[in-house]
Parts: C-alpha cells; sequence; structure tokens
C-alpha cells in the first residue's frame, strides 16, 4: 500500500498522501483512512478523504 496514491495519481491537486489510520466504514468493513493534502504557501493542507478497502477498491469521502 505504501506509495500506492503516488503512482497512480488519484487527484492532479493533492502534494501529498498520508496514511492516517485504520477505521470501520458504514458497512463496518475494515478500511484504512488516507488523505490527500495540498501543499498551501508552505503548509500541507488536507483537501481530500479516502477509504481503501482490503480489496484495493476506494472511496473518496470529500
Amino acid at each position: 500500500m505504501q506509495h500506492y496514491y503516488e503512482r497512480t495519481q488519484t487527484q492532479t491537486n493533492v502534494d501529498q498522501y498520508q496514511f492516517l489510520g485504520k477505521k470501520r466504514d458504514d458497512t463496518e468493513s475494515l478500511v484504512y483512512e488516507v488523505g490527500g493534502f495540498q501543499n498551501n504557501t508552505g503548509q500541507l493542507q488536507q483537501i481530500h478523504d479516502y477509504e481503501v478497502h482490503s480489496d484495493g477498491k476506494f472511496d473518496e469521502i470529500y
């Protein structure tokens, strides 16, 4: 899973992706939470949130 998002370039406005942790989605399945961050005048600001399932599919929360 490491560097998956950088390789696939899911969003063009994202400067950096970060693993945020594990959690349960609405159906109680274990997912990985990944944030998409944009560099805003030297400071990273989260602009996207993803839930990544064990099969590699993901949901964009925002």
